[in-house]
């Protein structure tokens, strides 16, 4: 479904919250690159960061439970627990290996 032009996303849950992307949507065929692009990030939105990336700085800012805290050079990955940076690695590996233009 398209919200301006941007797709909407239904959230399930992912890593232990409610996330744009179930585990199993993380492969190679799963996800566009820009449903990849927005899951990646959505793990650093939930601990606050903030987007340089209008893109990125619109799709969270609609998002209830999305408080911008964080620049994204102050942002400290050591934040985010293991779960959290596994998937963001196995996210980014994905997006990578496809030459996705979101990177």
């Amino acid at each position: 479904e398209l919200t301006g032009g941007v797709p909407r996303f239904r959230y399930t849950n992912f890593v232990g919250f409610g996330c744009v992307v179930p585990a199993e949507g993380i492969t190679e065929g799963g996800l566009s690159d820009y449903e990849l692009y927005i899951a990646r990030n959505e793990i650093f939105a939930r601990h606050g960061r903030t987007f340089a990336n209008d893109d990125l700085a619109n799709h969270f800012a609609q998002q209830s439970w999305y408080e911008p805290t964080v620049s994204p050079e102050a942002f400290d990955e050591d934040a985010l627990n293991a779960v959290e940076k596994k998937s963001a690695l196995t996210i980014r590996s994905v997006e990578e290996r496809r030459g996705s233009a979101y990177l």
